[in-house]
């Protein structure tokens, strides 16, 4: 039930963008969608030596938005319902409105951009739901030692995270905000990997389809998959664009250290990009030999029809011929043979020496199979 309402709400997103738009309203405008989910917060504060998690449901009392010194604080909204909690998050972290508008209002395009001593960055979680691909967007603050992160939906790629700061595992604890946010940007792109091979086993499932037999739906799953791939396309480019803008981005808000990592993000992005574009080119390669195939079974067919009409064609005039209705008693030049007594089955074998020979040509040519 949660997945269908999940899968509802973001198919709505992309049917009813201009419901979530007041024209003329100021940019930061707190108004969150009457449909939006009940905030929930987590909250976590770590550091090497310890961390801390707490969850509060639609307000978060202020002193939990207060930082520590030298640890890491990270609060993960999910849901935009409350605009009290989303109010005191953006006032105590002095967040800009022109960010604020972008996080209220989904559908934005991946990208990074830098708002005073604050990095908002903008990606796009990919979900298979049926055969069908949608995307939610995950908006994310960094800060010098705080990561903040918005959600529209409970369910999310980021339980291996957060199980890294609990376990100790890798860097996570050890290094500072940009490292974690590095984390959750390179969990969320790792979504995409399990999609281009869900794609790829369907190309591939169409190709031996086409090839065996295939009728007029392969071309609508051939043309749906082409959309869920240019759709993949549209989020990774900027997305490729968003993390070279973070490793290249001046100032001390993320360190050569991070940097080095997100380039190898980067990396996996282009790699990605690279087979979405492979496979698309497959995928119209694969309509072109559907179209060719069809047409040639069409010429097939045409061909055998052919080749009766022109077995029958002689035929039908020697039986058209000896269907007109003469007398031959009105006249010796009548047709005499209609009087003869092997007049008949003579015709019949006349008819049958022509259509065998008929096919014997044909045959030879071949027009009815094997070689020419």
């Amino acid at each position: 039930m949660k997945k269908a309402r999940r899968k509802n709400r973001r198919s709505r997103h992309y049917l009813d963008l201009g419901n979530r738009y007041r024209v003329g309203s100021p940019p930061g405008v707190l108004e969150p969608h009457p449909e939006a989910a009940p905030t929930v917060i987590r909250r976590m504060v770590y550091d090497a030596e310890g961390f801390s998690e707490e969850r509060f449901e639609k307000s978060i009392p202020k002193n939990k938005l207060s930082r520590e010194a030298n640890r890491v604080l990270w609060l993960d909204v999910v849901g935009l319902g409350s605009a009290e909690a989303l109010k005191h998050i953006v006032t105590t972290f002095n967040l800009h409105a022109l960010a604020v508008e972008d996080v209220l209002h989904q559908r934005q395009r991946p990208k990074a951009e830098v708002y005073g001593d604050t990095l908002f960055i903008v990606v796009r979680i990919p979900h298979l739901n049926e055969g069908s691909t949608t995307f939610e967007q995950v908006s994310m603050f960094l800060g010098r030692d705080f990561v903040l992160t918005f959600q529209e939906e409970e369910g999310d790629c980021f339980d291996s995270v957060r199980e890294r700061v609990r376990r100790r595992q890798g860097r996570v604890r050890h290094g500072g905000a940009d490292y974690l946010a590095y984390a959750i940007l390179d969990s969320a792109i790792d979504q995409y990997l399990p999609l281009a091979d869900s794609m790829g086993d369907r190309i591939d499932e169409m190709e031996r389809e086409i090839l065996s037999k295939s009728d007029s739906s392969v071309v609508q799953r051939l043309l749906d998959l082409r959309g869920d791939l240019n759709h993949l396309r549209r989020n990774l480019t900027p997305a490729r664009d968003a993390v070279a803008a973070m490793a290249s981005i001046a100032g001390t808000l993320v360190s050569d250290e991070t940097k080095i990592y997100l380039r190898d993000c980067q990396d996996h992005i282009v790699q990605l990009n690279e087979v979405t574009e492979s496979y698309g080119d497959t995928v119209s390669a694969l309509v072109s030999i559907h179209l060719s195939l069809a047409s040639q079974r069409l010429n097939e067919v045409m061909k055998v029809l052919t080749v009766f009409a022109a077995l029958f064609m002689p035929l039908s005039f020697i039986a058209g011929v000896y269907g007109m209705n003469f007398d031959p008693d009105a006249s010796p030049y009548n047709m005499p043979e209609l009087g003869w007594a092997y007049g008949y089955p003579l015709v019949l074998v006349v008819m049958a020496v022509l259509a065998g020979s008929l096919v014997l040509y044909f045959r030879r040519r071949g027009w009815l199979g094997g070689p020419p």
